[in-house]
């Protein structure tokens, strides 16, 4: 058998309707923090989205436990990958980076 080319988690990354009520409860329910906040200037102003380049509408905060960050996302509008993906599941667990 081959090693793994994966050998630890990251990041994982959530994407919720309330930004500020969910760092809330992740801070004050599980102990994780502090969080640094960002716009989406700081992190994107565009990525490419079934081909085409789009400005995406995110907040965002991250966190990091034990080496990990976890990163939630709150789309502002629904052209991102993240507001589909919330119109579509609701809020919930996004992507994990290895």
């Amino acid at each position: 058998m081959k090693d793994p080319v994966f050998t630890k988690v990251i990041q994982i990354g959530f994407v919720v309707k309330d930004l500020d009520k969910t760092v809330k409860i992740y801070a004050d329910k599980y102990g994780i923090g502090p969080w640094v906040f960002y716009e989406q200037e700081d992190i994107l102003s565009e990525c490419l989205s079934y081909g085409e380049t789009i400005d995406i509408k995110i907040k965002a905060a991250c966190a990091f436990l034990e080496g990990m960050e976890f990163e939630l996302i709150q789309p502002l509008d629904n052209n991102s990958i993240y507001g589909r993906y919330l119109s579509e599941h609701g809020e919930g667990l996004h992507h994990l980076a290895f």
